[in-house]
């Protein structure tokens, strides 16, 4: 879920990234979303239906001190 609180329009990324691979160069291939924009007070509800493998990391970043972002998942052990 990506919630804007703002009276303005906000850019968001959202990245999953395998363990061991945290660095600039491969970064750029592992966004689910980059550069997306949802307008001002409105709330996108994104399912992605992923299954991440151990040690990978899902992060999401913003222009705006105004947006939620909110991920939710099952752990199988």
């Amino acid at each position: 879920i990506v919630a804007n609180q703002s009276a303005s329009n906000a850019s968001y990324s959202i990245i999953v990234m395998p363990s061991g691979a945290f660095s600039a160069t491969s970064a750029n291939t592992y966004f689910v979303v980059r550069g997306g924009t949802i307008p001002a007070t409105d709330t996108a509800t994104l399912n992605f239906g992923l299954t991440l493998p151990t040690g990978a990391v899902l992060a999401a970043n913003t222009n705006s001190s105004s947006l939620s972002i909110s991920a939710f998942g099952v752990e199988i052990s």
